[in-house]
């Protein structure tokens, strides 16, 4: 069964070192590394959460993960931004680490559209909305 599965999955990196946060209800899994310890995430010289250089790129899907999010950030603010795009659907910001949240939308192309058009968006001075495909 599907929760069988994330059980399994989870019991596995928590065994190799990485960490585990299930989104259930976007059915997204976030970890911090991965079995061999490749980083998804780093921060940057001041102290942004940017994708890691030697992330894999995940092919387009229907879910964005957003980075960057200044601290009052919350899920409506988001929903704000993206409810612009026909095809959004949620945006939820990741339990225990604020400034990462993952946008769905109902297809690839809205959220290649929505990637395409915010990203770098400026959120408040100095912080710019950083989008990537989210892995599913």
């Amino acid at each position: 069964s599907r929760p069988q599965v994330f059980k399994n999955f989870a019991a596995k990196l928590a065994a190799a070192g990485g960490v585990v946060a299930p989104i259930t209800r976007l059915e997204v899994v976030v970890m911090e590394s991965d079995i061999a310890g490749a980083s998804y995430f780093e921060e940057d010289a001041a102290g942004l959460l940017v994708p890691a250089a030697a992330a894999p790129a995940p092919a387009a899907s229907n879910v964005l993960c957003a980075t960057n999010l200044p601290p009052d950030y919350d899920a409506a603010a988001l929903s704000v931004l993206f409810r612009q795009f026909e095809s959004f659907q949620e945006a939820m910001l990741v339990p225990g680490d604020k400034r990462v949240a993952f946008v769905q939308f109902a297809d690839a192309a809205g959220a290649a559209a929505a990637r395409e058009r915010l990203g770098g968006f400026r959120l408040a001075p100095g912080v710019e909305l950083a989008l990537a495909f989210a892995n599913r």
